[in-house]
């Protein structure tokens, strides 16, 4: 099972389907080239947060023994210069191999970079069981069990990923606007075009959708209900 956290040299890799152990970053595949750039520009952006992978051990022993590691934030001032000097298409391994990305993170990047494009949402596949695994794991209520079927995800169908792709639309419309009502995001044109929204006439379909992540003030019936006159006195 791949984790949420990959670093930015295997996520490039993978994401066009090239052994990261085989390759020469002196003379990497043209479409790798461009993906590492593409996320590093990203992280010197500030859309995509950078992590660390730490090694410690947990009783201050340095016997070799015990040792555990976790992923942490990256915390420093600066981006790293390894990560600016992909843009004039210097890769330097070591470097691309410390940093890590988190799959939801970098999901909604590259939500953000469709710009008002006709062009489709490209995101690495053998990572949209983390983004659909995130998304269970908001849903789900705080009594649940540790999910085990997170790990036993299978690929996804194009409608749920379509489901993926317009409730994250919808998200970023909503901090934009969280005015917006269910009935006009699920007219919207990023909604419709950007996630594939229009492929889904059903009735009920991207409304069922959207009011999953919709803001609590906007869950209501989209029509303002009529006010009854109080018939309750005798």
């Amino acid at each position: 099972m791949i984790g949420s956290y990959l670093s930015i040299w295997e996520i490039a890799h993978r994401w066009r389907n090239v052994n990261p152990d085989k390759t020469d970053p002196a003379d990497l595949p043209l479409n790798v080239q461009d993906t590492i750039r593409y996320i590093c520009r990203g992280a010197l952006d500030g859309y995509l947060a950078l992590f660390n992978l730490v090694v410690m051990s947990p009783d201050g022993k340095n016997d070799g023994s015990h040792f555990r590691s976790e992923i942490r934030p990256y915390h420093a001032s600066e981006i790293p210069p390894e990560l600016e000097d992909t843009l004039y298409r210097k890769y330097d391994k070591e470097a691309l191999n410390a940093y890590f990305v988190e799959a939801e993170n970098l999901f909604s990047y590259c939500l953000t970079q469709l710009n008002g494009s006709n062009s489709s949402l490209d995101f690495p596949s053998f990572w949209t069981d983390q983004v659909a695994a995130f998304n269970t794991t908001n849903d789900a209520s705080d009594d649940s069990e540790p999910s085990q079927t997170q790990h036993q995800v299978q690929p996804l169908r194009p409608s749920q990923f379509d489901k993926l792709v317009c409730q994250a639309v919808a998200k970023t419309l909503w901090e934009i606007n969280p005015k917006i009502t269910i009935t006009a995001m699920a007219e919207h044109h990023a909604i419709l075009e950007h996630g594939g929204g229009k492929l889904y006439t059903g009735k009920n379909t991207l409304r069922d959708w959207l009011s999953e992540v919709a803001p609590p003030d906007v869950k209501k019936p989209g029509r303002p209900k009529s006010i009854k006159p109080n018939n309750d006195a005798a």
